[in-house]
């Protein structure tokens, strides 16, 4: 059986939480979570925050046109060469300028300067969970899920 990696980022990209604050959600979600394991991952810059071998469709924000594999491996190596300081493209399918954190990733991705990852938790983090979790960050997040 694969293992679960499930990890709550900002949902800002470039939000940079401190370092008392990320500990202090890992130690709430350590209390409200059955799981492996909880980690912190931080970084100077934007990383991407993928779903591992999920990730199976990408749209468009705006016309809902599906996003092009080969397009979007171009535009993420043009971010990756700024370390994902800029993260604004231009679709080709509706010409409108988007972030690639705002594409829909199907199964949600996102970039995070940030992300606590917790391995292997027994059940679904309910709502309530979450809610603490932004109430510390303060801020809105995403939670992106990949199978290892």
């Amino acid at each position: 059986m694969s293992d679960r990696l499930v990890k709550i980022i900002p949902a800002n990209p470039y939000m940079a939480i401190s370092d008392s604050i990320l500990r202090e959600a890992k130690d709430d979600l350590q209390n409200a979570i059955q799981c492996d394991s909880i980690a912190i991952q931080t970084s100077d810059h934007p990383a991407f925050v993928d779903c591992g071998g999920s990730l199976e469709r990408i749209f468009c924000p705006v016309c809902h046109s599906e996003i092009d594999f080969e397009w979007w491996g171009t535009a993420m190596d043009r971010a990756y060469e700024e370390a994902f300081r800029k993260l604004d493209v231009v679709l080709p399918c509706c010409g409108e300028t988007v972030s690639l954190n705002d594409l829909q990733y199907d199964f949600p991705c996102g970039f995070s300067t940030c992300a606590i990852e917790i391995l292997n938790p027994i059940a679904q983090i309910d709502a309530a969970t979450l809610d603490a979790v932004k109430e510390i960050f303060r801020t809105g997040v995403r939670v992106i899920c990949a199978r290892l």
